[in-house]
């Protein structure tokens, strides 16, 4: 299923290469279960994780990697490209 627009600015469709590791960790404030997607090299959504309601999640991941996080309805609740940050809130 496609991910609908919701609050989200998409900059980046698909995850730029990056030989530079990093982890970020998810920290879900929205008001349900969310699941956090990783946009392949192709631009084709891979799921990773169901994040509960106050829950989190760490992720390893690379610079420039993009990550979309989606609601039970498949609306878009948080976009995060991987830069260095630690921790991204899902509002």
């Amino acid at each position: 299923m496609a991910a609908i627009g919701g609050a989200c600015h998409i900059t980046q469709t698909k995850s730029g290469a990056s030989p530079v590791a990093t982890s970020v960790r998810f920290v879900n404030h929205h008001s349900g279960t969310v699941g956090l997607y990783w946009p392949n090299y192709q631009g084709y959504l891979v799921f990773y994780k169901s994040i509960v309601h106050r829950g989190s999640f760490v992720q390893v991941t690379y610079r420039k990697n993009a990550w979309v996080v989606l609601s039970s309805s498949f609306n878009c609740v948080g976009y995060f490209i991987a830069n260095g940050a630690r921790q991204y809130v899902i509002k």
